[in-house]
């Protein structure tokens, strides 16, 4: 662990798996020496892992400053999960969508040509997965599926780079689980109210475990492990219909009955990935797969515990 690791987009809900990953590996009294957190602005986090008397602070640095802290170091280790997700187009608009990612990827890309035996672990979505096998997807159509596979194919050209695409995901530190099918049931579950589906369509979702992630990530990363072709995994271990997910939380939870109008003469929704490519990674690192019952208790105990929606 004597290469600097880099965490962008430590403040997210992936990023602060991979943060949560790291203490369990550094003793408190070293880890602000050897990991470095980037967000859109300076901060800082309380630590998650460490026992109550061992608890820091670790600060997060502006994304803006990191090419200036870490141009030219050889060895560095990073795990790169900033992004604009796609919620923020209607927020800043097109054009600045468009630039702002694209300048997040060129810092990378940057600081990746100027480090000796860098190594990146990188976050992308499965939105790249579409834009890669739909000619008829642009720019100006899915801007973010088209820049994440711009990215990408940019950082794997310029490192050892291990491509990790997101589908659906599970897990603790979930922020703004409004936005998301998986933690508007949850947050239905928190008030013992029934869960609405309002979708027509049956809508079908692949979901990755995020600690699962994280770790079998942060072990590709410290490892002496190094690619010599592009590798890149569908992150997910379950494969699961949102009415059967719905199911899944109604019966844990002991839910009144689910409300939904599903039609399926109507098309599936899907957004889907095989799964086994990602299930012999987990092994290669020891992990064994959580089941989908135990996913939905860790996250649903997580935002009981800290949701203020």
């Amino acid at each position: 662990m004597d290469n600097p690791i880099i965490l962008t987009g430590g403040t997210g809900w992936v990023g602060k798996n991979f943060l949560h990953e790291l203490q369990k590996r550094i003793n408190y009294k070293e880890f602000n020496k050897k990991v470095f957190v980037f967000a859109s602005k300076s901060g800082n986090l309380k630590s998650s892992a460490y026992p109550k008397k061992e608890a820091i602070n670790i600060p997060v640095y502006p994304f803006s400053t990191l090419l200036k802290k870490f141009k030219n170091t050889p060895n560095i280790r990073i795990v790169h999960t900033a992004f604009l997700r796609k919620e923020k187009l209607d927020i800043i608009g097109f054009n600045n969508y468009v630039k702002a990612n694209k300048y997040i990827t060129k810092t990378i890309y940057d600081l990746l040509k100027s480090s000796k035996s860098s190594k990146i672990l990188e976050i992308s979505s499965g939105a790249a997965f579409r834009i890669e096998n739909d000619k008829e997807k642009t720019l100006e159509n899915d801007p973010y599926g088209f820049l994440k596979l711009e990215e990408e194919n940019l950082l794997n050209s310029a490192s050892n780079c291990l491509i990790m695409r997101i589908y659906g995901l599970t897990g603790q530190f979930m922020n703004s689980a409004n936005i998301f099918a998986f933690g508007n049931f949850l947050l239905s579950a928190l008030k013992n109210e029934r869960i609405n589906i309002k979708s027509r369509n049956n809508v079908i979702r692949s979901y990755g475990f995020a600690s699962e992630i994280a770790f079998a990530g942060i072990e590709w990363l410290i490892s002496n492990n190094i690619i010599s072709k592009e590798i890149t995994l569908s992150a997910a271990t379950n494969t699961i219909s949102l009415y059967e997910l719905a199911q899944k939380i109604t019966k844990i939870y002991n839910l009144p009955e689910i409300n939904s109008q599903i039609d399926y003469s109507l098309p599936d929704n899907k957004y889907t990935c095989e799964l086994s490519s990602f299930r012999s990674f987990l092994s290669q690192m020891d992990v064994l797969p959580c089941d989908i019952e135990n996913q939905i208790k860790i996250t649903y105990n997580y935002l009981k515990n800290n949701c203020k929606e």
